[in-house]
């Protein structure tokens, strides 16, 4: 059965991408299924940071389900469900890519939206949309460039060629490589960790990093200035300074909508 698995492990959401038949292809209703579950990750306050992964050990997302689009292709292309593709930079929370397997196409697309990627051996990231005759979306074109080097963005924009596990760790794409029997769980420890630090104060860093892209490097100093001065009298900022003083672990409360 092809669907978008969802849960929450301790203060931390997992989403498994099931299609292990059509190597985690998606389908246009587990698109929606997606945005469903975006939906309610950024109105749970007690979700702190969202993991995406593949099932199986084959494949992260292969893509589009081809078989989909070639029977109602004059349909398929939906700006709404395509929209998913990119949401996940925008999200309140961080997003980590356990990459286990091929990502190509909109699983590519997936991953390159996540905050952070850790990858298998046998993870590859490819662009295929030239090959078909397909413009590039989900931000391949527009992110891609400033996520790694010029010259390698656009070698695999033009030429079809895949980015291995192992490239995309050295360029930094790439958080880290683990085994298959691992990745989930390297995955659930980054997520702790991210977990432990103020949620506004995580949040706030990915608005200024999507400024900073958006609108160039001042525009993120300002915004750094701005919100330092707006929250150096937060509860978080306060609970922060305290637990350092009394030598324990902080306390940060769930985030506010």
């Amino acid at each position: 059965m092809a669907e978008i698995a969802f849960e929450v492990r301790e203060n931390i959401g997992l989403i498994i991408i099931r299609n292990e038949k059509k190597r985690n292809a998606i389908t246009k209703k587990m698109c929606f299924d997606l945005h469903e579950i975006y939906d309610r990750v950024d109105a749970d306050n007690r979700i702190r940071c969202l993991i995406i992964t593949g099932a199986g050990d084959k494949a992260f997302c292969s893509g589009h389900d081809v078989e989909e689009y070639i029977a109602d292709q004059d349909k398929f292309i939906d700006e709404k469900a395509d929209s998913v593709f990119w949401r996940a930079a925008y999200l309140k929370k961080p997003v980590i890519a356990a990459v286990n397997g091929i990502a190509y196409a909109a699983g590519f697309q997936l991953a390159l939206n996540s905050d952070l990627r850790i990858v298998s051996p046998n993870a590859r990231f490819c662009i295929t949309g030239p090959r078909f005759g397909l413009m590039v979306i989900g931000g391949q074109s527009a992110k891609l460039p400033f996520a790694i080097p010029l010259g390698k963005a656009m070698e695999m924009l033009l030429t079809n060629k895949p980015l291995n596990a192992a490239e995309a760790v050295s360029i930094g794409f790439s958080s880290g490589m683990f085994s298959p029997d691992t990745l989930l769980d390297e995955a659930m420890e980054m997520a702790r960790m991210i977990a432990k630090h103020s949620p506004i104060v995580i949040r706030k860093i990915k608005e200024g990093v999507n400024l900073s892209l958006e609108c160039g490097m001042l525009a993120g100093f300002r915004f750094e200035m701005a919100m330092g001065k707006a929250y150096q009298m937060h509860a978080d900022a306060l609970e922060g300074v305290r637990a350092f003083l009394e030598k324990r672990e902080p306390e940060f409360k769930d985030l506010e909508q």
